[in-house]
């Protein structure tokens, strides 16, 4: 019957247009939302890996801080990077450094902070710098995660964690 039916000996060309045509535009929702994760992936790893590169040649934890800071805020507004904090679209807004830890195992446990810079030991050559960076891009389709979210009027959007970790190289 659905042979018949696809090969318009029963059905018009209409009918059939009806029911292809939601599942194309899922099919094309969908490839553009990989994109969009991909973009949202790909700026993130990159200006995390950017800013820790800048930072271990610095001379203080604190200049270190700073550099990070400004380099993924430029990354990330030039890149379309933000942050949602709300349940509406009014609460997405650019990524910004606002929520920060000095801790990794904090960073990966709280899915609030934005950004974790631990250094281990004192800001000398040989000490580890380790990076936490956490952004939204937004999405076409829900996930299951903001599936819940999507229903109560709120975004969607995609979250991408980076943790990376690099020697020091500056020294006091």
């Amino acid at each position: 019957m659905l042979k018949k039916f696809f090969k318009d000996e029963e059905g018009s060309e209409a009918v059939q247009m009806a029911i292809l045509l939601p599942i194309i535009l899922l099919l094309v929702m969908f490839i553009t939302d990989r994109f969009i994760q991909y973009e949202g992936l790909t700026t993130t790893t990159v200006a995390s890996n950017e800013a820790l590169r800048a930072a271990v040649v610095q001379t203080s934890k604190e200049d270190a801080k700073n550099v990070i800071k400004d380099t993924l805020e430029n990354r990330f507004s030039e890149g379309g990077i933000g942050w949602c904090s709300g349940s509406d679209l009014n609460h997405c807004v650019n990524w910004k450094a606002s929520n920060t830890t000095s801790s990794i195992s904090s960073f990966k446990n709280n899915s609030n902070y934005q950004l974790a810079v631990q250094l281990d030991g004192e800001w000398e050559k040989g000490s580890y710098l380790t990076l936490g960076v956490r952004t939204h891009k937004a999405s076409i389709i829900p996930s299951y995660s903001n599936f819940r979210r999507l229903l109560s009027g709120g975004p969607i959007y995609h979250t991408h964690t980076y943790v990376i970790k690099a020697l020091v190289e500056g020294e006091n």
